[in-house]
């Protein structure tokens, strides 16, 4: 069956030997997600992985994000910002894969904060802002995937989060032409899903869904 752009068996092995090369256990590595990213827990270390899949097809400079979102992700924690932590060596290249590693943060999956919570985290931090980066844990919501933070208008960042049916309504930020911005994100969101469609071999079968929210990991 084809994948998102990495083949999951053969990246889990060289991942094993990467792990164990930086120090980090990986007994039992589980497949959070396979999107634009292969996120994998390298249990039993509270480690994530994440390994460039379609994000190394469509971006010549795949390690050139990583590296950003790292250190926009150590900037914030080190300031007391709640964002999922990077760990250990950083980002690596290792036997074809672009890897980068994070703190597992403990998490309700699938869960959305209501609107007016959404609304206030989305004023005081600007990234990657839709809702399924923004992980609901037991101590607060916690941002995470910096990967395609950038300086820009806010309208993109009020559109990232529009789409979705946790933060209808939260627009109240100054955003001048809130239909563009939603309707370029819808576009925006409909090409990515394409290309992982492309990807699985499933063309069509994302595109609807895409638009409620842009898929990622």
């Amino acid at each position: 069956m084809p994948t998102s752009g990495v083949d999951v068996v053969s990246a889990l092995a060289r991942l094993r030997v990467l792990a164990h090369r930086s120090g980090l256990p990986c007994d039992d590595p589980v497949v959070l997600r396979n999107g634009g990213n292969l996120l994998v827990h390298l249990r039993l270390a509270p480690v994530v992985a994440r390994v460039a899949a379609v994000t190394a097809a469509v971006r010549p400079d795949v390690a050139g994000h990583f590296r950003r979102a790292d250190a926009v992700s150590r900037f914030l924690a080190a300031r007391g910002v709640p964002v999922v932590e990077p760990v250990g060596p950083g980002v690596v290249r290792h036997d074809g894969l672009v890897v980068a590693f994070a703190r597992h943060v403990p998490h309700e999956p699938g869960a959305l904060l209501d609107p007016a919570s959404f609304a206030a985290a989305l004023a005081e931090l600007h990234g990657d802002a839709h809702p399924r980066n923004l992980l609901v844990t037991a101590s607060g919501p916690v941002w995470n995937d910096f990967e395609d933070t950038g300086r820009g208008p806010v309208g993109w960042d009020v559109a990232c989060a529009n789409p979705s049916p946790s933060s209808a309504g939260v627009l109240p930020l100054g955003a001048a032409d809130p239909e563009f911005w939603t309707e370029l994100r819808r576009l925006f969101a409909v090409g990515w899903s394409r290309v992982l469609d492309l990807r699985r071999g499933t063309i069509g079968a994302g595109a609807g869904a895409a638009v409620e929210g842009v898929p990622g990991g």
